[in-house]
């Protein structure tokens, strides 16, 4: 075999290797960064809760606010109270219902809007069986990285004091109506 040929032959399989190293390269998919901790976020009851009896059933509402989670690249995914004696879910927010709920952080100088995530809740129960606990968990999945979605839980709410204000507010309206009427 002549010399030029080896040349040829081995300057041959150096393009191909080239050409698929490039294509290897051009193929491949690439891959987000993996998020090895889960952020810090907090959630708070920022509006105590408020019961209103409807015929059977009582609405508990309430607001919550979270730490300003969209710094971190996170997204809201859902949001659910859970009655915590029986861990029964109460109330779930997704899609069009969570985005109705949920106000995001905007600046703290506007008239009704707040500085941190807010969270409205309209928790409708049986009014013989209102929990006397609950708690609120938050999904949340990442937009920057790599990871499948988590859970926080907080912003528990003892419902026992909410309700023996409620009495309490009942009874002195009805004191205060029949002063009015007797005078």
């Amino acid at each position: 075999m002549k010399k030029e040929w080896v040349y040829y032959i081995g300057f041959g399989i150096v393009i191909i290797a080239v050409i698929f190293t490039a294509l290897m390269v051009v193929t491949t998919s690439r891959t987000t960064p993996a998020m090895y901790e889960k952020p810090d976020v907090t959630i708070s009851v920022i509006q105590a809760p408020q019961m209103k009896k409807t015929g059977e059933e009582t609405v508990i509402s309430y607001s919550i606010n979270t730490s300003r989670f969209a710094d971190d690249g996170l997204d809201l995914i859902k949001a659910e109270v859970q009655d915590k004696n029986t861990e029964a879910i109460l109330l779930k927010l997704e899609g069009t219902s969570l985005v109705d709920h949920y106000t995001p952080a905007d600046s703290a100088g506007s008239v009704g809007k707040s500085e941190y995530p807010v969270v409205r809740f309209d928790v409708t129960v049986p009014s013989d069986q209102i929990p006397t606990d609950i708690l609120n968990r938050l999904t949340f999945i990442s937009k920057t990285k790599a990871a499948l979605p988590f859970t926080v839980t907080g912003g528990d709410i003892h419902l026992i004091s909410a309700i023996f204000h409620e009495c309490i507010s009942s009874v002195s309206k009805k004191r205060t109506s029949f002063f009015h009427q007797v005078n």
